[in-house]
């Protein structure tokens, strides 16, 4: 079998990755980050703030590093997930530990400045929304795999317009066989012909199990096997 060998980062654009920066040092910061590069390779993190128990965002858009403080109602921030559609805007699921609830923010346009941060509660029926995790379709419809505390359950939540509106958010639970969707991770196909193909990949026990839908079909997932139902 073959070998990896080390080799030098690779990159387009901006400095070399094997330099380091400090982005925040505004106390305990920097937990469950995720992150994204936009059209025009600007970078942008979101991330947990543990000493005020906030959603923060960082980004290099203006040309420099700079942070705000995205959503500071109680202790949210947890869990966070970034995704960039085609038109740059940003989106962010993550979850919200005061309430138990799925929450998004979203920001169109010079998102380092708090009040132009758009935030819903997506699911609120319980203690639900950790281990997020999002992904954008080629037509920028959202899709958001997560778990409810309680019992472990596989959800997922979609919306394909006014995402700032929690009534166009449809949710579904995807598998209910104990506590399972640990670890579980979302991501939409590119290719053309796999490109309507949602599939959220979790850990039960110690097997992973992938669950795989049609969006065009609606909400039918089939668990325990790996495959993907495809457009004609």
């Amino acid at each position: 079998p073959s070998e990896l060998t080390e080799t030098e980062p690779m990159h387009i654009g901006g400095t070399d990755p094997t330099v380091y920066s400090t982005l925040d040092t505004t106390g305990d910061v920097g937990l469950h980050t995720s992150i994204a590069i936009d059209s025009d390779y600007r970078v942008h993190i979101s991330y947990y703030d543990y000493d005020n128990a906030d959603l923060k965002y960082s980004t290099n858009a203006l040309g420099y590093w700079s942070s705000v403080s995205i959503d500071s109602s109680g202790d949210v921030g947890r869990d966070t997930s970034i995704a960039i559609d085609s038109n740059d805007v940003v989106h962010i699921s993550y979850y919200d530990n005061t309430n138990g609830n799925l929450k998004y923010a979203t920001c169109s346009s010079n998102c380092t400045i708090a009040s132009n941060w758009n935030k819903i509660a997506i699911d609120i029926n319980g203690d639900v929304g950790v281990d997020t995790s999002i992904a954008i379709d080629s037509n920028d419809a959202l899709h958001i795999s997560y778990r409810a505390f309680t019992n472990g359950d596989l959800k997922y939540a979609t919306c394909s317009s006014t995402w700032s509106t929690a009534t166009y958010w449809r949710r579904i639970t995807i598998d209910t066989f104990g506590n399972l969707a640990i670890d579980k991770s979302i991501a939409m196909a590119t290719t053309p012909r796999l490109r309507k193909t949602l599939a959220a990949t979790y850990f039960l026990g110690k097997k992973l199990k992938q669950s795989a839908t049609a969006i065009n079909l609606g909400f039918q997932f089939v668990v325990n096997n790996t495959y993907a139902i495809t457009q004609p």
